[in-house]
């Protein structure tokens, strides 16, 4: 089994495919304690070794993964903050784990969508959002990048 797709993205955020998220040896060696799975048709391999969070998402362009962002970015950010290892993956590794792993480095590491894909593509070469995701993220960005323009309240006397 290949685990060429299993790359480290920031400390203790990993992203890959389903076979490395099936073989449990190497989850142990690499200290993966929380898995997210960002694919409708997986489900848990082995439950009762790891905390899963299951996203029901489907690799389609017209597919809505917005309402998703929040409970990722939320298990992702609890592991880390645990200083726990989180792997994040879907079938193939290319489209939905990516999307996902992009909307927490824009929220969490403040990049915009270009240089959350730059650092991801760099470290992962297969992240290949499909189109529709690209313009959700986009979106994502363009929304954060609004929130914090109104979030600060400077009364200049």
């Amino acid at each position: 089994m290949s685990t060429s797709n299993f790359h480290q993205i920031i400390p203790g955020l990993f992203i890959s495919d389903s076979p490395c998220a099936s073989n449990m040896n190497f989850l142990l060696d690499k200290n993966i304690s929380h898995i997210l799975i960002c694919a409708r048709e997986l489900k848990p391999k082995f439950p009762k070794d790891f905390n899963y969070c299951k996203l029901d998402i489907l690799d389609t362009k017209r597919y809505n993964l917005k309402p998703h962002f929040d409970e990722a970015i939320r298990f992702i950010q609890s592991a880390l903050n645990s200083r726990e290892n989180v792997l994040v993956h879907c079938n193939l590794g290319i489209s939905r784990s990516s999307s996902i792993v992009i909307a927490y480095l824009m929220d969490k590491c403040d990049m915009s969508y270009c240089k959350a894909f730059r650092h991801l593509s760099k470290l992962h070469p297969i992240a290949n959002p499909n189109q529709g995701f690209v313009n959700q993220l986009k979106l994502f960005d363009g929304g954060r990048k609004e929130l914090k323009k109104n979030s600060c309240v400077c009364l200049v006397m």
